[in-house]
């Protein structure tokens, strides 16, 4: 009887052992998950491609592109110049490129040298620019292309592409501001009101048009991920009735 039990003792202790062991996946083998398994499904978002969560955008998240938006409206777009450092006035020469919007100055000199002058007497042989405008030295952009550039990551070309050529013209090597003698900033944008949810990549906002810094209608914006980021892809203007 004894000599039966040793063999079967034996047989269970050797099962014992080999139970204590696990058998590990090879290094490659990763967890496959059914896309029918609820539990192991994704949670869903409200979120473009871009990974962008629209639901979740504030008005502080669209400063920025606000920010660029007024500078539009104040056509400085977004480039630093002042009357404190000095104007320039634009010469040109044949007298009839004076007339042409596409064509670059022949010279330019500080408008205090023509105070109280003449103008044949200093500048004999130019013609001194018809419009009278004063031309202001940007100094945070080198070009034209880089204002554009800079406004592209914030709005659509469409806002402002056109403008900034009429705003600004190069010069040896460097980018001026045309200002006339008519007034800037009249009407431009103030805070945000309101921020609906669009259909895919897009917000729907609404933010004051001022005029004079009153309330005076409403700007309607489309905001749209674009890259990653968001950017005014189109602005309509609402005056305020009555």
């Amino acid at each position: 009887m004894k000599k039966g039990i040793v063999p079967i003792l034996a047989l269970v202790l050797l099962l014992g052992l080999c139970s204590c062991f696990t058998t590990l996946p090879a290094k490659d083998d990763k967890p496959v998950y059914s896309t029918t398994d609820e539990s192991k499904s994704a949670p869903e978002k409200n979120t473009a491609e871009s990974g962008v969560d629209l639901s979740a955008v504030t008005a502080e998240d669209l400063e920025p592109q606000l920010e660029a938006f007024r500078s539009v409206c104040l056509e400085s777009f977004m480039a630093e110049f002042s009357y404190d450092d000095g104007t320039y006035t634009r010469l040109y020469d044949p007298e009839a490129d004076a007339y042409s919007a596409d064509t670059a100055p022949a010279a330019l000199v500080p408008s205090s040298e023509l105070d109280g002058h003449p103008y044949s007497e200093l500048y004999e042989g130019y013609t001194v620019d018809p419009a009278d405008a004063s031309c202001l030295e940007v100094k945070n952009f080198a070009s034209i292309a880089d204002i554009k550039e800079n406004l592209s990551k914030y709005l659509d070309e469409s806002l402002y592409d056109e403008k900034v050529g009429e705003d600004f013209f190069e010069f040896d090597g460097k980018v001026y501001a045309i200002r006339g003698g008519r007034g800037y900033g009249a009407v431009t944008c103030g805070k945000i009101i309101g921020i609906i949810s669009g259909e895919g990549d897009s917000l729907t906002v609404t933010a004051e048009r001022l005029y004079f810094d009153e309330p005076d209608g409403a700007y309607i914006f489309t905001v749209r991920v674009t890259d990653g980021v968001l950017k005014i892809i189109s602005a309509a203007e609402e005056e305020a009735v009555g």
